[in-house]
């Protein structure tokens, strides 16, 4: 009764979202009809490479930090798990991502404790680093308003920085396990305070690569300052940790939008504003898929090359 009450409570909050963004959307109808644009093929093309460099960077944070979980697993097979496990962020309620890893490593005879261990940290320092890069693009993004809030970003961000130590990440993780997880049977891996900060810092530079690939998106439709490079920059990466942390949405879908909507009326038109939060939402999921199938095409391709010397040797 309660998983069907849950279920039905996802359901609701996510058509709210929905009904937002589509009544949002309809009311600004009759202005988009008014915008005589036309897709640059070449800078959207571009924008789609910064995506795949975005989930590269992603993979190689999981690679080392499961490194130091399951020694014995290789980089290529981490990074195959991850771009595999990657398509869960589509199913709701944010298990089908941790679901298809611990089956795969399972298999490699790695604990669902230590996977569940290694996704917890992925996702606590992804969630510190979009702090990170929000308090820092809102330094550059140029509204004069934020500079009467100088002081306390620069407390916050002194905070975010005790905040990774490893003792408290430890913290957090027994928390996590023991109060959300409900279990006592968990695995922490003793990682040093510097190996965070390189994870923190490979973090920022995804979130760096996605902004500089929105920017370069909505330059495919329209011309936008690079001074709001930083701006847009943050803006995503508050979107996508939102959307992350709303369990009721699908790889974020309609929360992401929202927040993006939200956001881009303060440098464009409410109406392209919602045009440009679509477009960001088809070109995340044509970046996603494309980046999966070009690793899987490399992934048969190794594989096939490998057999083929075996099979020379003998």
């Amino acid at each position: 009764m309660k998983k069907k009450i849950l279920k039905i409570i996802n359901l609701i909050l996510l058509l709210a979202v929905l009904v937002f963004v589509i009544r949002f959307l309809i009311n600004n109808l009759g202005s988009l009809k008014s915008f005589n644009f036309e897709l640059n093929v070449k800078l959207f093309c571009l924008s789609i490479i910064a995506v795949w460099v975005w989930l590269s960077i992603s993979a190689s944070v999981f690679h080392f930090i499961m490194k130091k979980i399951a020694p014995e697993i290789k980089m290529s097979e981490n990074f195959t798990i991850w771009t595999n496990s990657y398509l869960g962020i589509y199913i709701p309620g944010k298990f089908g991502v941790i679901s298809f890893r611990i089956m795969q490593y399972q298999k490699k005879n790695v604990s669902i404790a230590k996977v569940s261990y290694g996704f917890f940290i992925e996702m606590i320092l992804s969630i510190l680093s979009s702090v990170f890069i929000v308090l820092i693009s809102s330094i550059f993004s140029g509204f004069s308003f934020i500079h009467n809030y100088l002081p306390w970003i620069i407390s916050l961000f002194i905070l975010l920085v005790i905040l990774v130590h490893p003792k408290l990440i430890n913290y957090y993780a027994k928390l996590y396990f023991k109060y959300i997880k409900k279990s006592n049977d968990f695995h922490i891996t003793p990682y040093n305070y510097f190996f965070y900060l390189k994870i923190v810092g490979l973090q920022l530079l995804k979130w760096l690569f996605a902004g500089v690939g929105i920017f370069i998106l909505i330059n495919s439709v329209t011309d936008l300052s690079l001074n709001h490079l930083p701006f847009i920059t943050g803006l995503y990466a508050a979107a996508a940790i939102l959307g992350l942390l709303a369990f009721f949405a699908p790889s974020g879908i309609g929360v992401v939008e929202g927040v993006m909507i939200f956001g881009l009326k303060t440098i464009l038109t409410n109406a392209f504003a919602g045009l440009i939060s679509i477009l960001i939402r088809l070109w995340k999921v044509i970046g996603e898929l494309s980046f999966i199938a070009l690793i899987k095409l490399l992934s048969l391709t190794f594989l096939n090359k490998t057999k083929e010397s075996s099979r020379i040797k003998k």
